[in-house]
């Protein structure tokens, strides 16, 4: 099950645009919203949860650059 998971994790960038891009949203939605949680308790922000602070198209580029395409 674990490993299943992690495939359907990872293969978004596989997808057509359209699936993808959706997907992508979807997740930053719910990154941002913990990131803005996180700072109403004062406690530091997870790594790509600022919204103020987290380029989307980098952080993508970055996740297939270091962990699809190897």
């Amino acid at each position: 099950m674990n490993w299943m998971i992690h495939l359907a994790d990872i293969s978004n960038p596989t997808k057509p645009w359209k699936i993808c891009y959706r997907w992508i949203d979807l997740l930053f939605v719910e990154f941002f919203n913990q990131g803005d949680k996180e700072k109403e308790q004062n406690l530091p922000v997870t790594f790509l949860m600022d919204w103020m602070t987290t380029n989307i198209a980098k952080a993508q580029g970055g996740f297939i650059d270091g962990l699809i395409a190897p």
